[in-house]
């Protein structure tokens, strides 16, 4: 128990209040500020995320129906009032999904980069990445498919990549790179969840049947037709 009475006590607590007490009002203010403004970030952020849920949830309508002029409106919306979003490079994915329907491959590659170029350095860039090249390859254009996958970061994707690369070396004619591409995508102990290794060693098998065909086999017969021909010229003289 202290030693001042209750009046010496109250003066006390005054005093402090004179000294101390609007350094105490300003900061319970701004830490009650600082709550209420982090509570509304919040709320505002969660409405806007809503809002471009249900956006994209047209997007997928659109793409169901196959009606590009709808899911191209309602992507750039996306990107409009969304960027900062997922949903907007979700929309960009199937746009291009919807151009390769329609044989507009061209116009799938335009949004694939795009969209490769908005998630730089997030984890669904490997992703676009992945479809990105496929796309090139399909449109022969094989250095660019290499180049898309050596501009991103594989990661757990690493299996799909070197895949990917393996049909880009082969279309190349690059058959034993591409066979050791092949061979690191089923080296991994997670290799199934990304490729299918049957298919895989088919591949590699293919190019090993070209990069050294078989030698003959040592017990058929030797070709005599050079000797045949050879005796038959010196009866004849």
């Amino acid at each position: 128990m202290s030693d001042l009475t209750e009046e010496e006590q109250v003066e006390q607590l005054r005093a402090w209040w004179a000294k101390y007490g609007i350094a105490v009002v300003v900061a319970v203010l701004a830490f009650a500020g600082g709550f209420i403004g982090v509570t509304q970030w919040r709320a505002g952020n969660q409405a806007h995320a809503e809002a471009a849920s249900l956006l994209y949830d047209k997007v997928v309508e659109s793409s169901g129906a196959a009606d590009l002029t709808l899911l191209v409106q309602r992507r750039n919306q996306l990107l409009q009032d969304y960027a900062d979003t997922p949903y907007a490079s979700q929309a960009g994915l199937r746009l291009a999904a919807l151009y390769v329907q329609r044989g507009e491959t061209n116009e799938a590659e335009a949004v694939l980069e795009e969209v490769l170029a908005a998630e730089k350095g997030t984890l669904l860039a490997p992703i676009v990445a992945a479809r990105l090249a496929r796309l090139q390859i399909y449109r022969e254009d094989v250095d660019a498919a290499l180049a898309t996958l050596d501009g991103v970061s594989a990661g757990k994707f690493a299996p799909l990549f070197d895949t990917i690369r393996g049909d880009a070396l082969t279309a190349l004619g690059r058959k034993e790179e591409a066979s050791q591409a092949y061979s690191a995508a089923i080296a991994g102990d997670d290799t199934q969840q990304m490729v299918d290794p049957n298919i895989i060693n088919m591949k590699i098998a293919a190019l090993s049947a070209v990069i050294s065909p078989p030698e003959p086999d040592a017990d058929e017969p030797a070709d005599d037709t050079q000797d045949a021909d050879a005796s038959d010229e010196a009866d004849a003289q």
